[in-house]
C-alpha cells in the first residue's frame, strides 16, 4: 500500500477509511526529493516496494489517486505480468475538466487513461454516487465503483454505510 509524500500520516489514512490496522498491512510512504525527477523516484520506488514485497512472500496493493500514474503502472503490470492489486480513487473526471477548458488534446489524452485504468483496475473508490453513475455510464468500468463520500461520518463508512443509506458492497 504506497501513499505519496505530504499526504496524511498512514493511521489517519487508515481512518479516513473506516479502517482498523492490521497487521499484515504495511504502509510504504513514497517519497522523491527532486521535482523535476519526482516521476522517475516514484516508479523506481514503487518497483523497489513490489520486488521487497514479493521478497517476503507478501501480495502488494497499490492504492492511487493519479490518474497519470496508476495508468503508466497498469501498462507495465500487464507488460510484466506482476501480481499486483491496484485500487483507484476517483474524485473528479479528468478528461471532462480538459474538456471544459477547451483543451481538446489533453481531454482525449485523459480520456484513454480512464478508460485504461476503469478497465484494468481491482477496484475502485469514487466520492459521490453521481460520479460513480457517470463513470459507469460512460466507461462500464470491469470492477465494481464503491461510493465513499468525502465529509461521511466515519462510523458509517466504517458499517458500511453510505450517506445515502446504501450499503458498501465492501
Amino acid at each position: 500500500f504506497c501513499i505519496r509524500a505530504g499526504c496524511v500520516a498512514p493511521h489517519s489514512l487508515l481512518d479516513s477509511y473506516g479502517l482498523e490496522p492490521h497487521p499484515r498491512l504495511h504502509l510504504h510512504r513514497i517519497t522523491h526529493r527532486h521535482s523535476t525527477l519526482a516521476g522517475l523516484e516514484y516508479r523506481i520506488r514503487l518497483f523497489n516496494l513490489i520486488q521487497e514485497a514479493r521478497r517476503r512472500g507478501r501480495i502488494p496493493l497499490l492504492f492511487s489517486r493519479r490518474l497519470d500514474y496508476a495508468a503508466w503502472f497498469l501498462r507495465w503490470r500487464r507488460r510484466l505480468q506482476l501480481d499486483v492489486m491496484l485500487i483507484h480513487e476517483w474524485h473528479f473526471v479528468s478528461s471532462a475538466n480538459a474538456m471544459e477548458s477547451g483543451n481538446r488534446l489533453a481531454a482525449g489524452r485523459l480520456a484513454r487513461e480512464e478508460a485504461a485504468v476503469l478497465q484494468s483496475a481491482d477496484g475502485h473508490v469514487v466520492v459521490s454516487e453521481a460520479l460513480k453513475k457517470y463513470l459507469e455510464r460512460r466507461w462500464s468500468p470491469r470492477s465494481p465503483l464503491c461510493v465513499v463520500p468525502n465529509g461521511a461520518p466515519m462510523t458509517d463508512v466504517a458499517n458500511g454505510v453510505s450517506a445515502t443509506g446504501n450499503q458498501h458492497p465492501f
